[in-house]
């Protein structure tokens, strides 16, 4: 009967002996619920033949009517429970007040001592020594170097830079931090069109955030170096768009120069066109004057050589 209902039980299996256990366990487990709440059980009187071992399903001698108690197995629950319960301890820390004032204590003294910061965040091996600080500070705590201590620094910071940015910002105005009730402090309608535009502020507007000034000792460098960093990339952007606009400038003189020149030779053309058609012109005249004085002369030779021509005529008459 449990063959028929689970296919998983019809071949003969493959799995390691300890699990092979658990999943027939959980498969009677599962056929005798059924049996509860099913007036009618459909496979009660079928019969499949078992084609890895040839046996025949069905009968009431694969009824079960009754479930042992296995100590193994309670054992294996129990054990897998507080594995799990473990498991999750382990990786999360619900921190309190004290234990964060302990932990910001330590960095600070941390930065101030020189040994693990670095110009953007901690060198390695700081872990280590915050969680061996907060175990003489706070003994049996448990808190752990990693995950516990790397991921409330993650936390501190994240929260820090947004109280940071509404106080200090350079786009800001009208925020203040108050020491005396560690809040940050605005009029309504400041915090009303930040947080239109900068939603992670808004957890900040009726709860304190202590630390703020530790936090700065801790972090404002960090903080420094990425605006720095902001600014650089914004002087090269400056310095790249100014040299672009250098080479249009220069793009420019030079083609008025071009054109300057292009002008001036053309000009230059002309003044010699000017002077070769002034000099042809002259020419021209004075050929002109020649030839009238020459046709002139002929003109006379000619009047001379037909007089005489005509008095030599008359004589002979």
């Amino acid at each position: 009967m449990v063959k028929a209902r689970w296919g998983i039980l019809r071949d003969n299996s493959h799995y390691p002996i300890d699990l092979t256990n658990k999943i027939i366990m959980a498969c009677c487990l599962l056929h005798n619920y059924i049996r509860q709440e099913m007036t009618i059980d459909p496979f009660e009187n079928r019969f499949e033949l078992d084609e890895g071992t040839g046996d025949v399903g069905g009968g009431d001698d694969d009824h079960i009517t009754t479930v042992g108690v296995s100590t193994e197995w309670t054992t294996f629950r129990n054990n897998l429970a507080q594995i799990s319960v473990m498991e999750k301890s382990i990786n999360y820390c619900n921190w309190t007040i004290t234990e964060d004032a302990k932990l910001v204590e330590a960095l600070v003294y941390m930065v101030n001592m020189g040994g693990f910061k670095a110009d953007n965040g901690f060198k390695s091996g700081y872990l280590q020594h915050l969680e061996t600080a907060l175990k003489e500070k706070i003994p049996n705590s448990g808190i752990l170097g990693k995950p516990h201590i790397e991921s409330r620094i993650k936390t501190m910071k994240k929260d820090w830079q947004v109280v940071y940015d509404m106080v200090n910002g350079t786009n800001t105005s009208g925020f203040g931090y108050d020491s005396s009730t560690h809040s940050v402090t605005a009029e309504p309608t400041v915090w009303d069109s930040y947080i239109q535009v900068h939603k992670e502020a808004g957890k900040w507007r009726n709860k304190i955030f202590p630390h703020c000034e530790d936090l700065c000792i801790i972090f404002e460098k960090d903080r420094a170096q990425g605006d720095k960093a902001k600014d650089f990339a914004q002087m090269e952007e400056d310095a790249n768009n100014e040299e672009q606009f250098e080479q249009i400038e220069d793009g420019f003189e030079d083609q008025t120069t071009e054109n300057e020149e292009s002008s001036n030779i053309g000009s230059k053309k002309r003044k010699r066109v000017d002077v070769v058609i002034k000099g042809i012109t002259i020419a021209a005249n004075l050929l002109g004057e020649n030839l009238e004085k020459a046709a002139n002369s002929m003109n006379q030779a000619i009047l001379g050589e037909t007089e005489v021509q005509k008095k030599s005529f008359d004589g002979d008459s």
